[in-house]
């Protein structure tokens, strides 16, 4: 009884957050998933469920997680999105760049003070280019121990958190001190994806029949390369684990060449619901007194270098390549935060353009985030 009270949970109140967001304008520039991860690290700290539910809130987030990642990719239109060269893509591949170099430097600085510090290593990279999806697909990937990434999810939850407050409040004043304004020029070369872009997150009509019937197909698909992806990985001993996770995001990706299935409506919707889901779970799993030996706190030391040191190290190279302030934040928070963060920090620079290449560099980043954590992890073990 007590695992359907907590599915029914975790499965009906994001629908009633998005039902919410979408009525309220001020619950809207919050954000859905703000609202899950707050609910989720309430729920986790109180006591309210038992520690005996651990492994089963980790079987639903890992499950959720690899049906949401092939209906978020099939939106994808990779081949149109890479047309807008120049600030956009270059500041995804700078910041990639930034955020590799930081944790191969954190890793030789406490690989001798963190557990399996590889396996760490490799979630880093994939949360900090693909988010927290990406944090719990290589987690189940690289096998990592449950402790070990619980850990590192808090520690990422509280410094991704005084990124997002320092990004709201004086983050653009400050990057504008540096870099140069956003340009007219990107404004209009993002022109041409508005409409495509503004439909992603869009929950209007979601109940039609043709919506319905475009969605639900789209789950089916999911759950089949799922599947697919599964069988694949039995076929390997060693690394089966990381296969599945690899298959999924592969075959999700080669479906979104397809045009009817690139085109099918309303599964980046149902994806991004599957993804509040698993915040909402991922986030009653935090366990802030778990900060209690030498060795947590060397994690959270170790995120706090990745998160800090490349922004820095992406707004030096941001500025040799001249790269915009705005341009830089979305990126950063696209990166690190990923796709449901990015209306939030857009509202808070008052500029709804940038909602479009943050969201181009947040599913490029969920498409590339576990293969390259995966080879990062593995160059280091």
């Amino acid at each position: 009884m007590g695992y359907l009270l907590l599915i029914l949970f975790y499965f009906g109140l994001p629908a009633l957050i998005v039902f919410w967001t979408q009525k309220s304008k001020t619950a809207d520039k919050i954000g859905a998933v703000v609202f899950s991860y707050a609910i989720g690290l309430i729920i986790g700290n109180i006591g309210v469920i038992p520690e005996t539910f651990a492994d089963f809130q980790n079987s639903i987030s890992e499950i959720v997680i690899a049906i949401a990642i092939p209906l978020v990719l099939f939106s994808s239109d990779l081949k149109n999105w890479f047309k807008l060269v120049g600030n956009t893509i270059l500041s995804l591949i700078l910041g990639l760049i930034s955020v590799v170099a930081l944790v191969y430097l954190g890793f030789y600085l406490f690989q001798d003070k963190i557990d399996e510090a590889w396996k760490i290593s490799g979630l880093l990279v994939g949360v900090y280019s693909g988010g927290t999806p990406n944090l719990a697909a290589l987690k189940s990937a690289l096998q990592v121990n449950q402790d070990a990434y619980i850990i590192t999810h808090t520690s990422d939850l509280i410094i991704s958190a005084i990124l997002l407050l320092f990004i709201l409040s004086v983050g653009q004043k400050t990057f504008e001190l540096i870099l140069p304004k956003f340009s007219d020029k990107e404004q209009k070369k993002l022109d041409n994806f508005e409409d495509k872009i503004s439909s992603f997150n869009d929950y209007s009509g979601f109940f039609k029949k043709e919506n319905l019937l475009h969605s639900g197909f789209g789950l089916l698909l999911s759950l089949a390369i799922v599947g697919i992806s599964v069988l694949i990985s039995n076929l390997v001993k060693d690394l089966s684990s990381a296969l599945v996770i690899l298959s999924i995001t592969t075959l999700g990706l080669a479906a979104s060449f397809i045009k009817k299935i690139r085109t099918l409506k309303k599964t980046f919707s149902l994806g991004m619901y599957l993804i509040y889901v698993f915040c909402l779970i991922i986030a009653s799993l935090a366990d802030f007194s778990s900060f209690s030996d030498i060795s947590s706190l060397h994690i959270l030391l170790y995120v706090a270098l990745v998160v800090i040191g490349s922004l820095i190290l992406h707004t030096i190279l941001s500025k040799i390549f001249k790269v915009d302030a705005d341009t830089l934040i979305v990126t950063t928070i696209a990166l690190v935060l990923s796709v449901p963060f990015i209306p939030v920090v857009a509202s808070a620079l008052k500029n709804k353009y940038i909602i479009i290449s943050g969201i181009v560099v947040a599913l490029i980043g969920y498409a590339i985030g576990n293969y390259l954590g995966i080879f990062v992890a593995y160059s280091l073990k």
